[in-house]
């Protein structure tokens, strides 16, 4: 959010616990939702929701992937890392 604002500036009608949630109720009709574009991108590729930009604003999150350090990273969780590696404006940081 732009510096000066928080969630208290908005008047939020409800809360919701999952994406799904979230764009059902946009879908019926209750109101619009920030939420991620991975969240969204097949619902705005299909035409049923679509995308506004606020101007003034840079919504960004830090996102981790964790792994049990005690065992190894199976091929299919090496793969998703590529995946998210490809897709990513920032360098993964893999510790």
């Amino acid at each position: 959010m732009r510096a000066g604002h928080s969630l208290d500036d908005f008047d939020v009608a409800m809360e919701l616990g999952s994406n799904e949630s979230i764009k059902e109720a946009v879908l019926n009709g209750n109101g619009i939702a920030i939420l991620s574009r991975f969240a969204v991108q097949r619902d705005l590729d299909e035409g049923r929701l679509h995308s506004l930009t606020i101007d003034g604003t840079a919504m960004t999150r830090t996102l981790f992937v964790v792994s049990d350090s005690r065992r190894a990273v199976p091929r299919p969780a090496r793969a998703f890392l590529q995946f998210l590696l490809a897709r990513c404006n920032q360098s993964l940081i893999l510790d």
